[in-house]
């Protein structure tokens, strides 16, 4: 999923405000621990498959897919950093909305299927019976 042009530069903006405050919170046990503190979660588009079912099944908190890993790094200076949640607060309100159009949910991972697809299916069932 790619982000708008406008969306990304604001996120430019807001990067530098993110690591000073320290509101980035990254690694998979910690995103579970303090997922009531968290306002959203980020996974690159980079990401296994795996690993992108198994965090939608353990965090309740809004999840988006956007960014690769090597835009991670540069914006938020976090290496090898895949799956980071930002915690609740105006920080991260701001950056949850230069977001908008990349969430993902746990259907968007059982079914990766286009809308269209599914209004063909379901158009199909329909006349079949």
């Amino acid at each position: 999923m790619t982000m708008e042009p406008e969306n990304l530069q604001q996120l430019k903006k807001l990067a530098p405000f993110v690591v000073r405050s320290h509101a980035a919170v990254t690694g998979r046990l910690k995103l579970v621990q303090q997922q009531r503190k968290l306002a959203f979660v980020l996974m690159t588009t980079d990401v296994s498959e795996n690993s992108r079912k198994e965090v939608l099944r353990e965090l309740f908190c809004p999840v988006y897919q956007a960014l690769t890993m090597a835009e991670v790094e540069e914006l938020f200076h976090l290496s090898n950093t895949k799956i980071l949640g930002f915690r609740l607060g105006g920080m991260g309100a701001s950056l949850q909305r230069c977001f908008q159009g990349c969430l993902i949910t746990a259907e968007t991972a059982k079914n990766p299927a286009t809308d269209t697809e599914i209004g063909e299916k379901s158009s199909s069932l329909q006349s079949e019976g």
